[in-house]
């Protein structure tokens, strides 16, 4: 058995993921759950029943969603992205920090 060096394996992994290009993920995305076991049966109810867990372009299709998810998980690299991406395409987007409207709108 080989044991790594987890200190030189993570530095490869992190200078391969930081050099600047970005690492597409197969993300997939569920309602709002009260707790990590409801989120979890969800996920497996979804699995066992055949609906197809939402995707990019699920949440892209709907009227409008909201993405949570921990520090660091990568939430604004990614808007950045998709909004360039789609503008790339013709499409309209923006992308802005929601921090960013309360300032905007309490301007006089």
């Amino acid at each position: 058995m080989q044991i790594l060096n987890s200190k030189r394996f993570c530095t490869g992994l992190e200078q391969t993921v930081t050099v600047g290009d970005h690492v597409h993920l197969d993300r997939t995305f569920s309602p709002l759950h009260a707790t990590d076991k409801d989120a979890e049966n969800h996920e497996i109810m979804a699995l066992v029943e055949g609906r197809r867990l939402t995707d990019w372009a699920g949440v892209e299709s709907s009227h409008r969603a909201v993405i949570l998810a921990g520090a660091g998980i990568g939430k604004t690299h990614e808007m950045k992205r998709r909004a360039k991406e789609k503008r790339e395409a013709g499409d309209p987007a923006v992308h802005f920090r929601v921090a960013t409207v309360g300032t905007i709108l309490e301007r006089p």
